[in-house]
């Protein structure tokens, strides 16, 4: 092998090699370019909140609320716990409406009886169910739709004249939460 033929092939690998990093350079140059023509597409619309609203009526046809125990706005006719003697059970009607806009899943009633005529050692009891049975927790309310809920307080049997004579107020608070 002459002295030409061995520098002709070590300058092969060398040459090749150049040719290819210049065959990159151009491809990343020519990547990099090749998107001439671009394009984009917008979309909007208006958005708005939904609204939240439960109120309550005593007769399914007067409808208010309040969202404060000091500021009970449905007040249950007089007589819808009036005389209460031991062991009495008197039943009453609520209604729940939803005005919002959203549906609501209602939660389980709270119930705070206030007075004498309330006082331990036997108080009374108060229960809220949905008329004809059902829980009121979990219960959803479709926007724009009523429910009506049975109340029933029931008074233990009273020894002596510890109640008598007695009065005391009856708040039930009704909650529930956007679905």
């Amino acid at each position: 092998m002459t002295t030409a033929t061995a520098a002709r092939g070590q300058r092969r690998p060398l040459i090749i090699r150049l040719v290819l990093a210049a065959v990159a350079v151009l491809g990343i140059g020519a990547a990099l370019t090749s998107a001439a023509w671009t394009d984009n597409v917008f979309f909007g619309a208006d958005a708005s909140a939904g609204s939240f609203n439960l109120q309550g009526s005593a007769d399914s046809k007067t409808f208010d609320e309040h969202d404060s125990e000091d500021k009970a706005a449905v007040i249950l006719p007089t007589d819808a716990f009036e005389g209460l003697s031991p062991g009495k059970k008197v039943t009453t009607s609520i209604w729940v409406r939803n005005a919002g806009t959203v549906d609501a899943v209602l939660e389980a009633p709270e119930v705070k009886l206030d007075g004498k005529v309330f006082d331990p050692p036997e108080p009374a009891t108060v229960e809220v169910t949905q008329v004809g049975g059902g829980a009121v927790a979990g219960h959803e309310l479709a926007a724009g739709d009523t429910l009506e809920l049975s109340v029933t307080l029931t008074t233990p049997d009273w020894t002596g004249d510890t109640h008598a004579g007695h009065t005391g107020t009856v708040l039930i608070r009704i909650g529930g939460a956007s679905d």
